[in-house]
């Protein structure tokens, strides 16, 4: 077993205090200005403690998206995610599991009650507000933006802002798991994302962004999740420096700046085949646009190309959005 296989094996095992976990998160929500959720195990701590999950947060909330805990929407969310994505987004609504009334029911009956972290993750309902909040952002966000697609297919233009939604979702995420570095934040964000802090990637993000700027590397990461989300395998050196030309235009970049980038497209910006492949595809399939998929998946993305399907203007208007500042919004 390499060492770590051996620090995740010891993760699982580790035991928590049920009501130290609750009293921890407890601790934050007023912090939080009303924003976040004290039925999510972790979410008061994360909107206190992650930078970017805070973002996401106030952002969502600024453009008017809510969360619901309603039996309709969870039973609907619960059978099948992805069915309802749609229905999500066009009523700006969220679903979410209260999964902390049953923990503080169980504390009743046993108050010392200690639980492991692969038993907390295998017996409690996780929430993923994170990824599906950065969708509604995106798909509120798009109707806004000029129509930079250049495309007179509407199905074509469907499938650009599906995947330009699921892009920014990924590097949303993944960006940030590198602050979950430390307990409890690991453990409350792997609670709340379908994505984990993973050591060796998070610190080549972490040093990416302490060279290149945060903006800089969500812009990056998004064509990153965007070539990822259309096809297998990682970018090769032709493309990744169109991405790079994209992103940082005529600055000035020394060789080994180049390197860490191809190497964060080639290890870091990339998702699950088995995704693509099949929930993707179902995706398209159900708004009869498998072809246009098919299709730009396909497609060369140069800086050219991506400006003229107004990829890169999704991109530059998304993460300008997000890293801005919001006023406080209290939570409905």
């Amino acid at each position: 077993m390499n060492a770590s296989a051996s620090q995740r094996n010891n993760d699982f095992l580790k035991t928590h205090r049920l009501q130290t976990l609750l009293w921890i998160d407890e601790q934050y929500h007023d912090s939080t200005h009303g924003e976040s959720l004290r039925e999510c195990l972790g979410d008061s701590y994360l909107c206190a403690n992650n930078e970017l999950f805070a973002k996401v947060r106030r952002l969502f909330l600024h453009l008017g998206c809510r969360y619901s805990s309603d039996q309709e929407n969870c039973r609907d969310y619960m059978a099948a995610p992805l069915l309802c994505l749609s229905n999500l987004l066009d009523n700006k609504c969220v679903p979410f599991f209260d999964n902390t009334s049953v923990l503080r029911q169980t504390l009743k009956r046993c108050p010392e009650l200690t639980i492991s972290t692969h038993d907390l993750q295998m017996q409690l309902k996780k929430n993923y507000l994170l990824h599906e909040s950065s969708h509604c952002i995106a798909d509120a966000l798009l109707t806004e933006f000029p129509d930079g697609t250049g495309s007179s297919m509407p199905e074509e233009a469907f499938v650009i802002a599906a995947l330009t939604c699921e892009s920014f979702a990924n590097i949303v995420e993944r960006i940030a798991a590198v602050a979950a570095d430390y307990y409890p934040h690991n453990l409350f964000f792997h609670l709340n994302s379908y994505m984990e802090y993973q050591p060796q990637r998070s610190r080549f993000i972490h040093d990416a962004v302490s060279i290149f700027g945060m903006e800089n590397i969500l812009r990056f990461g998004f064509l990153g999740f965007f070539y990822s989300n259309i096809r297998p395998g990682s970018p090769d050196d032709a493309t990744s420096e169109g991405f790079i030309r994209a992103v940082f235009g005529d600055t000035p970049l020394s060789a080994s700046d180049r390197s860490i980038l191809r190497l964060l497209g080639e290890n870091t910006f990339i998702i699950n085949g088995t995704f693509r492949e099949e929930t993707t595809a179902l995706f398209f399939r159900m708004f009869h646009c498998e072809e246009q998929f098919k299709q730009i998946a396909k497609t060369e993305l140069t800086p050219e190309t991506m400006d003229r399907l107004g990829i890169l203007s999704y991109m530059q208007g998304l993460v300008t959005a997000l890293m801005s500042r919001h006023e406080a919004a209290v939570a409905a």
